[in-house]
């Protein structure tokens, strides 16, 4: 029995080729360039997109290595930038925790500044005090 080859030529599907449903945007994976059908109109809230919640525990780190205040964050840049970011891992990037790091070093700095000028304002205090104490003391003996 002859064997049959069949050849096909597809042509890469990309987000130019590509007809997302209605209220969908097509994004790209960066990694292999393939489109994706993805609904962006998710809303977030104002403490998700403007990181001024009290709890960090909704922190995640995209495949873009870009820390997000939120899940809902990260999908919306995805849908604004057109490409395909998935979570990384929970919790800030690697390359974040430095900076972090330096935050709280600098903090710890200057409030070791703030303590040793109240220790000093302290001493000065105190040694005023005395030598005021000792000249009431020798004024009273004469």
């Amino acid at each position: 029995m002859p064997s049959v080859f069949l050849y096909f030529y597809v042509e890469s599907a990309t987000c130019a080729t590509v007809s997302c449903k209605s209220g969908q945007k097509c994004l790209v994976e960066k990694k292999t360039g393939r489109p994706r059908c993805v609904t962006c109109n998710l809303l977030c809230s104002e403490a998700e997109t403007s990181g001024k919640r009290k709890d960090t525990s909704g922190k995640v780190c995209g495949s873009n290595d870009k820390t997000y205040h939120s899940w809902c964050q990260m999908f919306m840049d995805a849908c604004a930038t057109g490409v395909v970011i998935e979570t990384k891992a929970s919790g800030p990037c690697r390359g974040d925790i430095p900076s972090a790091v330096a935050s709280i070093n600098h903090r710890r700095s200057e409030m070791v500044r703030c303590i040793q000028r109240q220790l000093e304002l302290r001493e000065r205090f105190q040694r005023t005090h005395r030598w005021n104490l000792n000249k009431t003391d020798r004024l009273s003996e004469t």
